[in-house]
């Protein structure tokens, strides 16, 4: 039995632009339905490769589609949680680009929305399948460097300007 493909909203187009490839590539399997972005501007640039999709500048007005069966949420952040858990209240599966909590609070309002709303949540850290990270786990496996006695890593980098804009306001 052949899936119906997903009916996806893209939240945050301005960041999501960079999935536009992936996009085309898994049209067999998504269905891009609706981008939400604040910036009209960024809204007509997907209009433009997408025609048939709706925009929303209003993230809620977008929850209320009932054409969507899941968003992508690539918006700043901080946002994250709580779109996510507005997003499965209102019967959508979530798939947020990076981690999407703030506080431990959040964090189990986001368990609990998932246990109580019955829809999948994914959280797609997307780093983890970089090539140049692939590529050293690959080496490690195949023992390159050696017998490894201890491994300590970690990815700490300043993401301010991915969410801001210099004068303040939201990328």
């Amino acid at each position: 039995m052949r899936r119906q493909p997903v009916k996806l909203a893209i939240v945050g187009g301005n960041r999501g632009a960079s999935f536009v490839n992936a996009l085309f590539s898994l049209s067999d399997r998504i269905h891009l339905t609706a981008t939400c972005d604040l910036n009209e501007w960024v809204l007509n640039q997907w209009k433009d490769k997408f025609p048939e999709i709706r925009t929303y500048r209003d993230y809620h007005e977008m929850l209320k589609d009932s054409s969507i069966d899941a968003v992508f949420i690539l918006s700043p952040m901080h946002l994250h949680a709580r779109q996510s858990i507005d997003a499965l209240k209102a019967g959508k599966h979530v798939l947020s680009e990076v981690i999407a909590i703030q506080s431990l609070e959040e964090a189990w309002e986001l368990i609990e929305t998932v246990e109580q709303s019955g829809m999948k949540y994914m959280m797609s850290e997307n780093y983890c399948f970089s090539r140049s990270n692939l590529t050293v786990k690959h080496m490690a496996e195949q023992k390159l460097f050696g017998e490894i006695t201890y491994l300590e890593g970690g990815y700490i980098h300043d993401l301010r300007h991915l969410i801001h804009y210099p004068d303040g306001s939201l990328t």
